[in-house]
């Protein structure tokens, strides 16, 4: 090959990775935007195109899909996708646990509990790979099987934010938050007079958020 066919080569090269680039800049970019912009629709068909199969990896792509679920507050769609990721494609150890782990925390904030049950039995076989896994058992003792061990536990948290600096309202929130977990185990016991009055303490901690909702539907 001479000098100059040596040039034309290389120009090649760096145009052709220029294009490729360009085009998963593109992608990634209308991904973002469709999403940003609350269009889900627009978001969902994208995630079926050509681009998207050619730059992003199948399961990076599904779980874009059930991410535009979750945010779209599309709860046929998050159940349908989370099923299809664990059920019907080839997935790690660490991937089912991720899948399990956004379903868990999804079917809790739905109350969908029996559900919430199935992604932990997935995500106790996958804990290795769950970081939060403490936090997920946790939850799963109150709102799955109803129990009632973590009272003391949380109750020596609230203390221990108490003695701490609170600059933003985070810590105020946290023991908002507990003081609403703690409650929930009062009502599991039964013991509705003790479950009012932590649940009176959460919710002025706690206006706001998305516990705010179910601590008012509560009272």
């Amino acid at each position: 090959m001479n000098r100059e066919s040596q040039i034309i080569a290389i120009v090649l090269m760096v145009l052709v990775s220029l294009l490729v680039a360009g085009l998963r800049f593109y992608t990634k970019r209308k991904l973002r935007d469709s999403f940003e912009s609350g269009n889900f629709e627009e978001y969902q068909s994208f995630l079926d195109s050509s681009l998207v199969k050619v730059y992003i990896r199948p399961y990076q792509r599904e779980l874009s899909r059930l991410t535009g679920y979750l945010a779209a507050m599309d709860n046929e769609g998050t159940d349908r996708q989370i099923r299809y990721m664990l059920e019907d494609i080839n997935t790690t150890s660490k991937q089912k646990a991720e899948i399990a782990s956004r379903g868990f925390y999804h079917y809790l904030s739905v109350e969908d509990f029996k559900r919430a049950g199935d992604m932990f039995k997935v995500i106790e076989e996958n804990k290795q790979e769950v970081p939060d896994y403490s936090t997920i058992s946790l939850m799963n003792d109150i709102f799955v099987l109803k129990k009632a061990d973590h009272i003391d536990t949380l109750k020596k948290n609230i203390e221990v934010l108490k003695k701490q600096e609170d600059e933003d309202g985070h810590i105020k929130q946290n023991i908002g938050i507990f003081e609403y977990l703690i409650a929930i185990q009062y009502q599991n016991r039964k013991q509705f007079t003790e479950m009012r009055k932590y649940l009176e303490s959460s919710l002025e901690k706690c206006k706001g958020t998305p516990y705010e909702g179910r601590i008012r539907r509560l009272l």
